[in-house]
């Protein structure tokens, strides 16, 4: 397997490959691998496995709580962050893995037929993004991971969010970025049932063999629509290694059909090319406008 696997760094180019560099979740001099032809978005550290937006969302944890200074790592900033309320909706990854070492670290799954706010065998706490079990303003910093698309209705996901930070806390997270388009609502809901306004889009889900389906496509009207909810946002790492017609938009039916390919090959890291893109909200103590968006 690793015969196949190369360096990158950069993009999507060869010559664009670069040699050892600093992993910002475990601190290693390494080089980062992929399967070629896969997604950049997707290179991983192979001492904590770490992918390029894991680093990158590491990043701005450590932009935003610690300093600029790049010898600092996840893995050497605990003792900067053990005084924060922090929540990530994921109990597994290499940033859960740090962070679960604090003292006020709380994770969460969601999973059926367990109350919200208990925990399953495992001991891993049940959690709706859309109805969070948490008090008002209680957390510092609330980190997500490629979820938001995933959320039925994500309008009422990102207000609960809103609700259960702090005044001055963070939202920090990742979205698959349909740069330069439209957001598109793919799945509707009709009480317990999906109605699709587009063909049905599956993500890989390790904890799914069928996959997480996707509601919605988000595009450049996210910071406007978050805007709109109380939220103001701001792009805070940007890597960019495809253009907007690398990046897959699934309106049409041929475009569908090359999807299905490649999921029926098993080789979807390879269709959805993505950029790196690390989003973070502030929730302030005045409004920012009122929720005018169509996502629901």
């Amino acid at each position: 397997m690793l015969s196949r696997l190369f360096s990158i760094f950069k993009n999507k180019d060869d010559d664009y490959i670069h040699g050892r560099r600093k992993c910002s979740i475990c601190g290693n001099q390494v080089d980062f691998q992929i399967e070629k032809g896969s997604s950049l978005r997707e290179s991983k550290c192979p001492i904590c496995k770490g992918t390029r937006r894991n680093r990158d969302l590491a990043k701005v944890i450590l932009m935003t709580y610690v300093n600029n200074d790049t010898t600092f790592s996840l893995s050497s900033a605990m003792a900067y962050l053990k005084k924060f309320v922090i929540y990530e909706t994921q109990a597994v990854g290499p940033i859960h893995s740090y962070l679960s070492n604090l003292p006020k670290y709380i994770c969460s799954e969601f999973f059926d037929n367990i109350p919200l706010g208990s925990l399953n065998e495992d001991g891993i706490r049940c959690e709706d993004i859309e109805d969070l079990s948490f008090p008002d303003n209680f957390f510092d910093i609330i980190i997500t991971q490629d979820v938001f698309e995933h959320i039925k209705n994500p309008s009422k996901g990102f207000t609960e969010i809103k609700r259960v930070l702090k005044y001055d806390g963070y939202h920090i997270f990742t979205i698959p970025f349909h740069e330069g388009r439209k957001s598109l609502v793919r799945v509707k809901k009709d009480g317990s049932k999906n109605i699709f306004s587009m063909p049905p889009v599956y993500h890989l889900d390790p904890l799914k063999e069928t996959g997480s389906l996707v509601y919605t496509d988000f595009g450049k009207d996210i910071i406007d629509y978050l805007k709109s909810l109380g939220l103001p946002t701001k792009i805070a790492v940007h890597e960019k290694f495809y253009s907007i017609d690398d990046i897959p938009y699934i309106i049409d039916e041929a475009e569908y059909k090359r999807y299905l390919s490649y999921r029926e090959k098993g080789e979807l890291l390879k269709y959805f090319l993505y950029n790196s893109v690390v989003f973070i909200s502030q929730k302030f103590r005045v409004e920012y406008g009122r929720n005018t968006s169509n996502f629901g």
